[in-house]
């Protein structure tokens, strides 16, 4: 199913909100409140545990990504092989995207004077952007963006994400230490707690390893039992 709008917005919300019941939670124990850091990058961020961010972690092998599917704009190459991103559906924003390109002659074309013409003629219009962008990196584009209040944003690959200062500087990424597997990095909870601060507590269990915990600690079976069920294999 396709994920619905603006689903950057509500992860972190989700996660601000478990976040909030956690430190509740805390404050029924101890009575002590806490100030609570929730970041929307690495909510997103942590959407792409599974794919994206893993894969290069541990395999050092980047996805590849298609074309969006917007009229003009999207995601598009810029200088260095890299790919910026930006939607201007507002004509505001537009001009403003027309300002920062020194105002070139072929915005004057009566195709692209409105919203509807720029979205008929967007191949077309993507080809003349791209002449421009390819002069820029994705980070001068993506500060440029900001000062003229443009929403430009940088397609960051796994590599830029895992080599990122600021990601480094918080303490996303850890480390953790897995009997299969040995050392590998995983991204770490986009919340952080400043009483209670996130923590690794044992790795993902191996299939039946805590089975005698389970059947016989908390089921209540006993050790010949768990030895039959493992015999019949139905554990």
């Amino acid at each position: 199913l396709k994920a619905g709008s603006f689903l950057e917005e509500y992860d972190s919300g989700w996660n601000a909100a478990i976040a909030i019941m956690g430190a509740l939670y805390y404050k029924k124990s101890s009575g002590l409140g806490q100030f609570i850091d929730v970041s929307k990058q690495e909510s997103s961020i942590s959407l792409n545990r599974m794919d994206v961010i893993v894969r290069y972690a541990n395999e050092r092998k980047l996805l590849t990504r298609a074309q969006q599917g917007v009229p003009y704009g999207g995601i598009l190459p810029c200088k260095g092989n890299d790919y910026t991103v930006f939607v201007t559906w507002q004509e505001r924003q537009w001009g403003r995207v027309v300002s920062m390109m020194g105002n070139p002659e072929w915005v004057e074309d009566e195709r692209f004077k409105d919203h509807s013409g720029r979205f008929k003629h967007g191949e077309l219009l993507n080809a003349f952007l791209v002449e421009w962008l390819v002069n820029y990196t994705k980070e001068e584009l993506y500060h440029m963006g900001q000062a003229n209040g443009v929403p430009f944003g940088m397609v960051n690959t796994a590599k830029d994400l895992l080599d990122s200062e600021h990601l480094k500087e918080r303490g996303f990424f850890v480390e953790i230490d897995h009997p299969r597997t040995g050392k590998v990095k995983y991204p770490s909870a986009p919340h952080k707690f400043s009483e209670t601060p996130w923590r690794v507590n044992r790795p993902a269990p191996l299939l039946g390893e805590h089975n005698g915990e389970i059947y016989c600690g908390c089921l209540g079976y006993s050790r010949e039992e768990l030895v039959k069920l493992r015999e019949a294999g139905v554990i």
